[in-house]
């Protein structure tokens, strides 16, 4: 079953995904020497251990202990392996994995934990759904009795879910298990049985113990589950850094289960990259041993539409117009609103736009946009340049704020792409009214196409405005390293642009040593997917020549599971990636916020859980 976040929980995902830095985050190599490295250790710190204890140089109770400790290090590999971030390529990710799932689970593969652990991403804290919910939700006093024993869990939990599984999965399924038992018997009649007892059995334990504490029962309060709040159904650990290193940064391990196409060694750089937006989710704190208190739950989001006249429309620029909202009824205000905020406009039952507020000192008389007009895009700019008019009768949301000003900042780098003006000039009235320091560079197409022009001549820091046009012909031409400079403690940089432009800048602030927490931008994402229509299409499976149908009001991803194609998937939502699958024919509709432009137009490719055939056919390469 698929289902939806409320709208602010995916435009708050998809804003952190469309963030510029997030593609190199979640690039992965072919081989990455950090998940390689941690195998090898895990490997050598095992061996090595044996080695000095049956050389009686170690004690046995500190031979378990480090044993049971790298038996615990072997499992973050396969975690990600799980997610594909532990290698490019599909195979040497899925064989790395397996390779440190021998020292957990000898003969269980990554597909294999693949499965139960997606499922435990798509329905946490669902007690009938989530594999790993049990975890959680045992008393503490018999706790011990199952994150010892995570072998026979899991195995009852798939041998559940049997019926459901592709028949190759169950084969590999019951292969792993015989290997298993194969490995306990074999050892176990053999003279070495006492050692393989002291060595790995028990071992074995504390380490998985181990991981199901660490991964599993400290990181999700119970009765949260993740269909309702996807930012309270993971913990964030509050702890010392040494603590955090032994965890592998699963101390934030909720980054993991929001931006799960993430590897392990970059949670801090997600964290950085979506700490503005994150800090304001209410993400549930706790420490080791003291649990998460007064979890503060999402609200049911308010469906309603705030009514507004058009007071105005006015042409700023070469096609950009600036439409004043105003309250229909005489004597209502508007909700108040912080720099930063956007709002949404329901332009028509398919079109649904987002555009940033430019002037917060109205206290509520009124809402200022500026949209500027793209004949190439979607049609809801078009729209509104063509049918919107002073008079007419609009439905707009409640402000929100995905781009706040942090205004205890010492000095600030103000960065706008041509209609990217639009939240930065009100950042820039802001921090002229606070006294604070700041710079503010533009960057635009030609005069003409100048939003804003004469108000912000006319501004009180006009003289603070650098501006930069293409059509000129200067030498001295838009500089991002000369713009953002060199980064001190007490400077923080904000810009809104296209996304080429924003990525730029990124990667000049880096060179110049800016940390990434001090770089804030922001792109606007698509929120009229739910009003698109579906339209009913058949899926052909390639490898067996099944056809399923599709029908309008069902999704891909339950349409391949009830079949038996066991396609993983873990967030339901396309923010993840963990659902892409290889497409050999037909004409997709995209929905996700994962692929880039490049990759959908290549047309090879599709994230299964909310893409769909534009109608006809599409051939799954599986």
């Amino acid at each position: 079953m698929a289902f939806a976040f409320s709208v602010s929980t995916k435009e708050i995902l998809e804003q952190v995904i469309r963030e510029p830095r997030f593609r190199a985050i979640t690039t992965i190599p072919v081989f990455s020497w950090i998940p390689i490295s941690t195998i090898a250790i895990a490997y050598m710190i095992f061996l090595t251990s044996s080695y000095y204890y049956l050389q009686g140089q170690l004690p046995i109770a500190l031979t378990i202990a480090i044993n049971g400790f790298s038996i615990y290090l072997a499992f973050t590999p396969l975690h990600d392996a799980t997610h594909r971030t532990v290698s490019g390529n599909r195979v040497i990710n899925d064989i790395l994995g397996t390779i440190s799932c021998f020292m957990l689970l000898p003969g269980i593969t990554t597909r294999i934990y693949r499965y139960l652990h997606l499922e435990h991403h798509r329905f946490t804290g669902n007690k009938d759904k989530d594999p790993d919910e049990i975890y959680v939700a045992t008393p503490a006093l018999l706790s011990p009795f199952v994150l010892f024993f995570p072998d026979i869990v899991w195995s009852v939990w798939y041998l559940r879910h049997w019926a459901s599984r592709p028949i190759g999965e169950r084969l590999e399924f019951s292969l792993g298990i015989a290997v298993y038992v194969g490995w306990h018997a074999a050892w176990l009649i053999s003279p070495y049985a006492m050692e393989f007892v002291l060595l790995w059995v028990l071992p074995q334990r504390i380490g998985v113990w181990l991981v199901l504490y660490f991964f599993a029962r400290i990181q999700h309060p119970e009765n949260v589950t993740w269909e309702k709040a996807p930012f309270q159904t993971t913990v964030h650990i509050k702890t010392n850094k040494i603590s955090h290193l032994l965890m592998l940064g699963q101390t934030i391990h909720f980054i993991h289960h929001l931006l799960p196409s993430v590897p392990f060694y970059r949670y801090h750089k997600a964290w950085a990259a979506g700490k503005i937006l994150f800090e304001q989710q209410n993400i549930p704190q706790r420490s080791f041993f003291t649990p998460a208190k007064n979890i503060i739950l999402p609200m049911a989001e308010n469906a309603h539409w705030i009514d507004v006249s058009v007071q105005s429309v006015i042409d700023i620029a070469q096609g950009i117009k600036s439409y004043e909202f105003v309250p229909l009824l005489e004597g209502n205000t508007l909700p108040p609103y912080s720099v930063g905020s956007h709002i949404d406009v329901y332009i028509s039952d398919k079109i649904i736009r987002q555009y940033s507020l430019c002037d917060p000192s109205t206290n509520g008389d009124s809402y200022r946009i500026a949209v500027k007009c793209d004949i190439n895009g979607r049609g809801g700019s078009l729209a509104l340049h063509e049918t919107v008019f002073p008079g007419k009768t609009l439905k707009i949301s409640k402000p929100r704020n995905n781009f706040p000003l942090n205004t205890e900042a010492q000095e600030y780098v103000l960065i706008a792409g041509g209609i990217g003006i639009t939240p930065i000039l009100s950042m820039a009235y802001k921090l002229h009214q606070l006294g604070k320091k700041f710079s503010l560079t533009i960057a635009a197409r030609s005069e003409k196409m100048l939003a804003f022009a004469s108000t912000l001549a006319s501004s009180p820091f006009a003289d603070r405005i650098t501006y930069f046009f293409d059509n000129e012909s200067t030498d001295e031409r838009f500089s991002a390293d000369a713009v953002v400079g060199k980064w001190f403690e007490g400077k923080e940089l904000y810009m809104c642009g296209p996304s080429g432009f924003m990525s730029s800048i990124v990667s000049a602030a880096r060179e110049n040593s800016w940390p990434d927490t001090f770089i804030h931008s922001e792109t606007f994402v698509s929120r009229n997917l739910g009003q698109l229509e579906n339209l009913p299409f058949e899926v052909k499976i390639a490898s067996s020549g099944k056809v399923f149908q599709v029908a309008a009001d069902e999704f891909l991803i339950d349409v391949l599971n009830r079949n038996h194609c066991g396609v993983p998937c873990s967030c339901t939502q396309g923010i993840c990636g963990s659902c892409i699958t290889p497409v050999a024919s037909g004409e997709i509709e995209h929905r996700d916020a994962i692929l880039t432009d490049t990759e959908r137009a290549a047309g090879d490719q599709m994230c299964v859980c909310v893409g769909r055939a534009r109608g006809g056919r599409i051939v799954l390469d599986i």
